[in-house]
């Protein structure tokens, strides 16, 4: 007997005896404490029992995890507490995952109600601390909350208008709605529609946001998360793979799934970085303390809509110190609002950080030999770090309503945005660029800017128009060439005199753009040609590489001489 036995604590082997194997107890039943994780990237509720020695799962679990179950010869059995012996159907070595850490351990498959029962060799073998008085979990500082399956739950939660509703008068209507759901649930309807009623003369309007209907927790459904597909937290966006046959669309959908807790699975699923927190060094600096801007009435509910929601999640609370910052409403590419803090003048006493991100041209210059590309985006990347409690403050908001600051969030560790990632394209479009296996072109949703740009009216404009093509001059031979008109009408003591010359140089550039060649990436185990050439205007240069029998281009270079330099 492995465990603990009548008051004493005897010594754990890292793997239970397969010969004769016992156990004190093979279930806790529905009174017993569980947590959420999951078994090989499978989320599942765990039963947590002290009297198990060892570690189980649930046979149609084990089968789901294909060729990582191990079966085992058929004289491997157990002894429950009543005597009763079980069969052991097989082992597994399985990525075990609680909280925000991920442990490998030996589980045994028999047939059990619960999909899992962690057993005694499991948390001491992790130095796990189990505190039935807070009803929690701990291993090193993390804590992971322990619930009942079979608690009742009396409180009743509220559901909220998804959109603006007008009810007609004296009649019935169905009104989308969005339920009020605890952090503790995994599972959840997140798309409640409700019956409302309207008994006056006059119609009603159901702002957004607006309490339509409450409702009851079910935690029956909690607990038996092995009725649900194995891909209802999947969005179906991830599984859109053009050019892929059905194997391969198998392939990448049991890799998405394995990974599935990764991503949110609703608007305020945000995750929280636990790694580091994030610090607002105003050094001595007084507070800067601004009003609200005024917003059109019919913005106003929309942003006390979205300030409403932000309180709900855990993302804001309510703030009393010295520091406000006025708030603007932004119009996002899917036609939904963000909500903006500008804290520019925050920005301003800030002192900056030095550490720099890596250059744009580097990151593409890594992506030789890829075949396949895929990206990742946070869901709401800037609410998942924590902010040092001493610089909350400094988050604060005004909406002319109330006082607001950013807070710790909820949820532990990032979460990506399922909308937002892209899976094994073969194209795709990146930091205004088209990467592939072939190269990187530039992107015309990007360059249609520079296109479609008017003639510059002011020195002003003209910059900008010249800072917007030099993002792409890597693209451009003779890049320097084309612009000189243009950045001579820029210099200081220049004044602004549009000529015919500098009408030529824009629409080259323009032209230039649209017709830019798809660069290669370089190779480093290859060798590099470089041809150059200088006049008295400037100097240029053509990086290029041998693949194959053809000679592709690398990158352009030019500049434009100063006058020290021409002398």
């Amino acid at each position: 007997m492995y465990g603990r036995l009548a008051g004493r604590r005897l010594p754990f082997l890292n793997e239970a005896p397969e010969e004769g194997l016992k156990v004190s107890a093979l279930s806790g039943g529905r009174n017993g404490l569980d947590l959420e994780g999951s078994i090989c990237g499978i989320p599942c509720l765990m039963l947590v029992d002290t009297g198990a020695n060892v570690t189980f799962v649930r046979k149609d679990l084990a089968q789901k995890l294909k060729g990582k179950f191990i079966y085992t010869v058929p004289n491997i059995s157990l002894k429950t507490a009543t005597g009763k012996k079980e069969e052991i159907h097989g082992k597994l070595d399985a990525a075990i995952e609680c909280g925000s850490r991920r442990f490998q351990h030996r589980i045994y498959v028999v047939d059990i109600t619960d999909l899992c029962i962690l057993g005694l060799d499991f948390l001491q073998k992790f130095n796990f601390t189990v505190d039935l008085e807070k009803n929690e979990i701990r291993t090193g500082e993390e804590k992971i909350p322990l619930f009942s399956a079979s608690a009742e739950q009396s409180k009743l939660c509220s559901v909220f208008a998804k959109e603006k509703t007008i009810i007609p008068a004296r009649s019935e209507c169905h009104i989308k709605g969005v339920p009020e759901v605890s952090g503790r649930y995994r599972y959840a309807v997140t798309d409640f529609p409700s019956q409302v009623t309207q008994t006056d003369n006059k119609p009603k309007t159901a702002g957004k946001g607006t309490v339509i209907a409450t409702y009851e927790p079910v935690v029956d459904i909690v607990a038996r998360p092995q009725e649900f597909s194995e891909s209802i937290r999947l969005p179906s966006i991830l599984e859109n793979l053009e050019g892929f046959n059905e194997e391969q669309r198998t392939a990448v959908r049991e890799l998405l799934q394995e990974f599935q807790n990764l991503f949110c699975t609703s608007d305020s699923d945000v995750g929280r970085c636990n790694r580091t927190q994030h610090r607002i060094n105003t050094a001595n600096h007084p507070p800067i303390k601004q009003y609200p801007r005024r917003l059109p009435l019919a913005k106003k509910e929309e942003a006390d809509c979205l300030v409403k929601e932000m309180v709900d999640n855990g993302i804001i609370v309510e703030s009393s110190g010295p520091w406000a910052s006025p708030f603007v409403l932004v119009k996002k590419k899917d036609g939904s609002t963000r909500f903006c803090a500008d804290y520019r003048k925050l920005n301003e006493i800030t002192i900056k950080d030095s550490y720099s991100l890596p250059r744009i041209d580097d990151t593409l210059d890594a992506l030789n030999g890829r075949q396949w590309f895929s990206t990742l985006d946070f869901k709401s990347g800037y609410w998942q770090v924590e902010i040092q409690p001493e610089d909350k403050e400094k988050t604060a908001f005004t909406t002319g309503q109330g006082l607001w600051q950013f807070k710790r969030l909820q949820k532990a560790n990032f979460n990506l945005s399922s909308k937002k990632c892209r899976f094994f394209r073969k194209e795709y479009s990146y930091l205004g660029h088209i990467i592939s296996s072939d190269g990187v072109k530039t992107d015309p949703e990007k360059t249609k800017a520079v296109v479609d740009w008017p003639r510059p009216e002011t020195v002003y404009h003209l910059r900008s128009f010249l800072k917007l093509c030099t993002y792409y001059r890597r693209f451009v031979r003779n890049f320097s060439a084309i612009a000189r008109p243009l950045h001579k009408l820029t210099e200081a003591r220049s004044n602004f005199n549009w000529t015919e010359e500098c009408e030529k140089s824009v629409n080259s550039l323009k032209q230039a753009l649209i017709t830019s060649p798809i660069l290669t990436y370089p190779w480093t185990n290859k060798e590099f040609i470089l041809d150059t050439d200088a006049s008295n205007e400037g100097i240029g240069a053509l990086l290029s590489q041998k693949i194959g029998n053809e000679e592709c281009v690398i990158a352009y270079f030019s500049k434009s001489l100063g006058k020290p330099e021409r002398n």
